[in-house]
Order: structure tokens, then C-alpha cells, then sequence
């Protein structure tokens, strides 16, 4: 987050499945908004359903929005 607009995906830094799984499995259990905050503050996870799914892995794939996609550009 220090440097929001870097777009370069090369150096970012890499993120295991298991790892953003445990971060967004801390987000769903935090026992307060405040500490959800926290969390994802941190480390930009939250929890999705996806995540259920054994073969979604949200380091490897993306969902576009089209409408900010294609109508936005």
C-alpha cells in the first residue's frame, strides 16, 4: 500500500495460496469491525466464498470488472 500506483506486477510481492488464505480466514474470525479493519489494513485480504472452492487460487487468478474494464478503460 506505499505505493498504490505501482503497476508493475513484477515487484510486487508474492503471496502464497495458503498465506492469503490464513490472512482472509483471520479477517472472517476477527471478533470485531475494528480488528477486521486492522487486519485488513495489513494485509488487504478479506474473506470471500471463493476461497470454499479447492481449485480458486486468488494469487493466480483475477476477476475483471467490465464495467471498468471496457466501459472506462
Amino acid at each position: 500500500k506505499s505505493d498504490i500506483s505501482n503497476l508493475d506486477r513484477s515487484s510486487w510481492p508474492r503471496r502464497s495460496r495458503e498465506d492469503h488464505y490464513h490472512y482472509a480466514r483471520r479477517w472472517r474470525d476477527a471478533e470485531s469491525e475494528v480488528e477486521r479493519k486492522r487486519l485488513f489494513d495489513k494485509y488487504g485480504v478479506r474473506w470471500s466464498e471463493l476461497l470454499r472452492l479447492p481449485y480458486w487460487d486468488p494469487t493466480r487468478f483475477s476477476l475483471l470488472d467490465a464495467m471498468h474494464n471496457l466501459y472506462l478503460g
